[in-house]
């Protein structure tokens, strides 16, 4: 992989309407009092929150942080992200997913990626079985 580059984050806003951050927010590390105690996780634990939030378009929060990121206002126009500079489209997991099944080893998981071909860009979209 070369002239990779990251375009933009987001995060998503627990919301009846799904909204996302642009850029998204980074997790804070606080410093817990030793010993720690562990309480069982309670509430909604999610495996893909875009599949979950916007369930017929995954990668829809994805492009929608590039081009808000990325575009270029000027006193005269709004100049949208160039997607044709793009070759290849991919979330953080399914990427991750990918890079640990190209290494090998024992702990390789089935998973499932759809690969699209939009023009000449290449769409990586995980599939889980839930969200």
């Amino acid at each position: 992989i070369q002239d990779f580059q990251h375009l933009s984050s987001y995060s998503w806003v627990d919301v009846a309407q799904p909204t996302i951050i642009v850029p998204g927010n980074t997790p804070v590390w606080n410093q817990p009092t030793l010993p720690v105690t562990l309480r069982q996780d309670s509430g909604k634990r999610f495996v893909d929150q875009n599949a979950h939030r916007a369930p017929a378009f995954p990668l829809l929060p994805l492009f929608a942080a590039v081009l808000h990121t990325k575009s270029v206002t000027s006193d005269t126009a709004i100049v949208a992200f160039d997607l044709a500079s793009v070759d290849v489209v991919s979330e953080r997991n399914g990427l991750r997913k990918l890079l640990r099944w190209i290494e090998g080893g024992d702990n390789v998981k089935n998973f499932r990626i759809d690969v699209d071909l939009v023009g000449d860009i290449v769409l990586f979209t995980r599939r889980e079985s839930q969200t």
